[in-house]
């Protein structure tokens, strides 16, 4: 007869019910690539301190939390984000000049063509005009030709 494992039964009784598993999240850089928490004052050739973060993490780094600490190098300056946003904005408005001038070239030829339209249908009424014209001129001769038929045949008879 075999005994139950128990020993997964007695985790399970310890564990919380509502415990949710979160993994870490995969470097992107290795550990070499980044910079050691190191102090690097005016003395000995650096640029000083420049963050109230960085003086927190200099006075405590010999913490056993903070010892092995690793900084990620610093991300970019208001001045070096403002720059590239106005970058940005400098290519944006370029390729609206380009736009709005295609715009306004397809406007000019929107013009040009509905010109063009225009006289021709003034040409084309002209026409139809002068067609009414004959057609009434031809009219009247046919009316006048059937009066005289009709009296011809009305004096034979």
């Amino acid at each position: 007869m075999t005994t139950p494992d128990t020993s997964d039964s007695l985790s399970e009784a310890n564990a919380p019910a509502s415990a949710i598993v979160i993994p870490f999240p995969v470097r992107s850089k290795p550990l070499a690539s980044r910079r050691r928490l190191s102090r690097h004052t005016a003395a000995d050739g650096g640029d000083g301190l420049t963050t109230e973060h960085e003086q927190k993490l200099l006075r405590d780094r010999d913490s056993p939390v903070v010892a092995n600490c690793w900084v990620a190098p610093p991300g970019p300056t208001p001045e070096q984000r403002l720059t590239r946003a106005l970058a940005s904005l400098n290519t944006a408005l370029a390729d609206q000049r380009v736009a709005v001038a295609a715009w306004r070239d397809g406007l000019l030829r929107l013009k040009t063509t509905t010109a063009g339209l225009t006289d021709s249908l003034h040409r084309y009424r002209v026409t139809l005009d002068r067609l009414n014209n004959s057609v009434s001129a031809l009219r009247d001769k046919a009316d006048s030709l059937e009066k005289w038929a009709d009296g011809v045949t009305a004096t034979a008879d």
